[in-house]
């Protein structure tokens, strides 16, 4: 999915952050569901994970845990 964010804002010009909603936020509303995926709002579930400026993972936490990654 990384790597579908990084061509979708390659191909589109876009900001890092419209790449980001399109991923999450976006499909999230799209679901219905944000209330448990796609934001940060309180009750929502806690996954995450951090990137780096070239929007490459550098860690990702399901439910608040941090998981390992390869």
């Amino acid at each position: 999915m990384d790597e579908c964010v990084k061509n979708f804002r390659k191909f589109t010009g876009c900001s890092i952050v419209e790449a980001i909603e399109a991923a999450t936020l976006r499909p999230a509303e799209a679901l219905n569901i944000t209330h448990k995926k796609g934001t940060f709002n309180a009750g929502a579930d806690a996954d995450f994970l951090f990137l780096d400026d070239d929007l490459n993972v550098k860690r990702v936490f399901v439910a608040g845990e941090e998981v390992v990654t390869n």
